[in-house]
């Protein structure tokens, strides 16, 4: 009886283990450069009161967005009723969101005077591209949208709100591209090795396994032709000058708030606040933080434009 205990604890290992190396080598390194996209038929439900600007009785313009390597970015620049905005916000989704996930962002911020810019990163919504890489181009791609607005409007002021890998992406713009005068940062990760590692740590119920996620990491680079070890918006808040405005959920289990505050730290801006949502997980901060949360990140935009 023994024996045959050893047998089947021997054959549950190896199954372990040829599992391990398959989703390692074969699976999770696609998983995290090829995002699902979002079929705004099919997913009907995710958008509270619509999936397109007219349901939100939003004006909006599409500007020909083409990035340095090609790639068509699907986008809405949404404007006030007024003939003149206050300025432009450029608002950036997290992994495997989408434009229309802000549609009612954008109805607000319009409400407030203000132009806002949404549109789908590469390889996410309609936009094109086949991989994401957190930054490593769509940082550049940020600063080909800045051309187009102010292509559209040469006067207007330019701010940057972004969310989890979104805002990762905008710390990375903003420490290259001076024309946008100031961030609003949510719910973002300090270096992308040291994320992909705290996902497969809670995918795998606290066990931590630092070979696999790099191995999975290191992959996914290949494939995607990029170097993922250089995606650290720490060292790109090093060179940022603008104001900025960091918030973050004290419950966000996805991203920890740790992060937040080191990002914060790290920032070379004289002009910084860090914001804590009392409850926030990590896509809640508009319903956990409230009216409170809302305005407060109004006033920063409206002080900085």
């Amino acid at each position: 009886m023994k024996k045959i205990g050893y047998k089947v604890l021997v054959i549950l290992l190896l199954v372990a283990l040829v599992a391990l190396i398959v989703i390692v080598e074969f699976i999770a390194p696609y998983a995290i450069v090829m995002p699902q996209k979002i079929d705004l038929e099919e997913h009907q439900e995710r958008f509270s009161y619509g999936a397109f600007p007219k349901d939100y009785q939003l004006k909006t313009e599409v500007l020909e967005i083409e990035t340095k390597d090609g790639v068509i970015l699907s986008n809405y620049l949404a404007l006030p009723d007024q003939d003149s905005a206050k300025g432009t916000i450029i608002m950036l989704h997290g992994i495997g969101g989408c434009k229309e996930d802000y549609l009612g962002i954008a109805k607000r911020l319009t409400e407030s005077g203000y132009n806002c810019m949404i549109y789908d990163a590469r390889a996410h919504g309609q936009s094109g591209g086949k991989y994401c890489t957190f930054g490593y181009h769509e940082k550049e791609d940020v600063q080909a949208v800045v051309a187009a607005i102010l292509n559209y409007d040469p006067n207007t002021s330019i701010g940057i709100w972004a969310s989890s890998m979104g805002a990762a992406v905008a710390l990375q713009a903003l420490a290259i591209e001076p024309r946008i005068q100031f961030g609003v940062i949510e719910s973002t990760f300090t270096d992308l090795s040291e994320i992909v590692y705290q996902y497969q740590k809670r995918y795998c119920y606290g066990i931590g396994l630092r070979f696999a996620s790099n191995r999975a990491l290191t992959l996914a680079g290949q494939i995607a032709n990029f170097d993922p070890y250089q995606i650290q918006p720490i060292l790109a808040c090093k060179k940022i000058k603008q104001p900025i405005l960091m918030n973050h959920g004290d419950a966000d289990k996805h991203i920890h708030i740790r992060y937040g505050k080191q990002l914060f730290e790290a920032l070379a801006s004289t002009d910084k606040t860090f914001y804590t949502v009392k409850g926030g997980a990590h896509t809640d901060l508009y319903t956990a933080g409230g009216a409170a949360y809302y305005n407060h990140t109004l006033d920063f935009i409206a002080a900085h434009f």
